[in-house]
């Protein structure tokens, strides 16, 4: 028997003779414990506020790390927004102009308050009224309440706007998500 050699853990440690060595950890993570706290670890000096940290960043904090002035004026955004339009015959989406959107919403407030700024009406299918379901559901169109409502009619478990990826790596939602398989319809 041998002790894990992290004093914070000291778990005894069951070891055959030729696996006994000068260093007996449980786990590679106790091992990286002990060594990384006899590592001398290098002070930075951050660059705004001059204040001493550890690490590996260039900053101590987010709240230093300087904000960059965007790539992107107004003009510029207005022109791809028109370009956009009399290219594709319709208004872009946020998601459309992907790499313009974050400047978008930092010099104009909102996506909507870009597209009227460069004189269009903001796309009435995207923001069109939402329609209420008989069980309290919100639907994005007539179409979708009248599926909604027909699920709520024969009792069918299901949800609404149901994200298709984790933790938000991507805005795409599935409109409907059935509980319970369907084995027969009417």
């Amino acid at each position: 028997m041998v002790k894990c050699e992290n004093s914070a853990c000291g778990k005894e440690l069951k070891r055959a003779p030729a696996q006994v060595s000068p260093h007996n950890y449980c786990s590679h993570s106790c091992a990286a414990k002990v060594v990384n706290s006899t590592r001398e670890k290098e002070v930075k000096i951050c660059p705004n506020c001059l204040g001493k940290f550890t690490g590996d960043k260039k900053y101590c904090s987010l709240k230093c790390i300087p904000k960059r002035e965007s790539q992107y004026s107004k003009e510029v955004i207005l022109d791809t927004l028109r370009k956009f339009v009399k290219k594709n015959k319709r208004i872009s989406t946020k998601k459309g102009m992907n790499k313009l959107y974050r400047a978008t919403r930092e010099l104009f407030g909102t996506w909507n308050n870009a597209i009227k700024t460069a004189g269009f009406e903001p796309n009435p299918v995207m923001f069109a009224k939402k329609h209420m379901a008989l069980d309290g559901h919100k639907c994005d169109s007539l179409a979708e309440r009248i599926i909604d409502d027909w699920l709520f009619r024969r009792k069918i478990p299901h949800k609404r706007n149901i994200p298709l990826f984790p933790k938000g790596k991507l805005d795409e939602v599935l409109d409907f998500l059935i509980d319970k398989p369907i084995v027969k319809l009417d």
